[in-house]
C-alpha cells in the first residue's frame, strides 16, 4: 500500500506529539494552571494539541500574521485568544507566559535580525522559569527555498544565557514514506535513529529564579 502525504504528516505530527509529551511530563506534570501561547500558530493544529494535554483553553493564546488562515476556525479551541499580529512585536505584555512555542516559524523567517527579535519577544513574554518549546528544522529543504535551516550554534546564539535541551526528532519525510510502505512498525524504529531525524525539538529555559530544567 503507497503511503500518500496526508499519512505521512499524520505519522509525523503523531511522532512529534508523542516526543513533546515524553519530555514536558517530567518537568510540567500539572498544566492547570499554566498558560502559553503559540507563536506562529496558523489553523491552531497545536493550540489544539496543547488543549488535548490538559492545558486549559481559556489559557492557551495564539499569534499569527496570516489572516485568512486565522480566519479558519476549525482546529481553534478560542478564537477569542488567537490575534493576527507581526511575531517581532508580540501583543502581550512582559512575562505573561508560563510556556511559549514556536514550530518551524524561524526556518520560514529569512533575515537573521527579524529572527533575533522574534527570539528576544519570546523571551520577553515569559516568565522567568518559562519555558520556550522550539521545533524547528535544522537540515535544509532543497525543495523550498523560502526557508533557511537553523542549526544547533545559531539556536544557542538566539537564546544567550539560556539552558537548552535538544533531540533531534522527525525521520526525514522521504524516510518516512518509503517506511510507512512497508509498515508503521518500521517507520517508528527508524524514527528513533537521531541521524535519519531532520528536526530540533528543543526546550529552552528563560533565566529566572524558578528555572525548571
Amino acid at each position: 500500500m503507497k503511503a500518500g502525504s496526508d499519512a505521512v504528516s499524520l505519522f509525523l505530527r503523531q511522532q512529534l506529539l508523542e516526543s513533546l509529551e515524553s519530555r514536558l511530563l517530567p518537568i510540567r506534570p500539572d498544566y492547570c494552571s499554566s498558560r502559553m501561547a503559540d507563536v506562529g500558530c496558523g489553523y491552531g493544529y497545536w493550540l489544539q494539541n496543547f488543549v488535548d494535554m490538559s492545558f486549559p483553553s481559556s489559557q492557551v493564546f495564539g499569534l499569527d500574521g496570516d489572516l485568512a488562515r486565522l480566519r479558519d476556525s476549525s482546529a481553534r479551541p478560542d478564537a477569542s485568544n488567537v490575534i493576527c499580529g507581526d511575531a517581532r512585536h508580540l501583543p502581550w505584555p512582559t512575562r505573561t507566559f508560563d510556556m511559549v512555542s514556536q514550530f518551524t516559524v524561524f526556518s520560514s523567517v529569512l533575515l537573521s535580525s527579524d529572527r533575533e527579535q522574534i527570539s528576544r519577544e519570546m523571551l520577553r513574554v515569559l516568565k522567568p522559569g518559562g519555558l520556550v518549546i522550539w521545533y524547528d528544522f535544522f537540515a535544509p529543504n532543497l525543495r523550498n527555498r523560502k526557508t533557511r535551516a537553523i542549526g544547533k550554534r545559531e539556536l544557542m546564539t538566539l537564546f544567550p544565557g539560556c539552558p537548552i535541551q535538544i533531540q533531534r526528532v522527525t525521520l526525514a519525510p522521504p524516510l518516512a514514506r518509503l517506511a510507512l510502505r512497508i509498515s508503521h512498525r518500521l517507520a517508528r524504529t527508524l524514527g528513533t535513529i537521531s541521524l535519519l531525524c531532520t528536526h530540533y525539538l528543543a526546550l529552552i529555559t528563560c533565566p529566572g529564579p524558578t528555572a525548571v530544567l
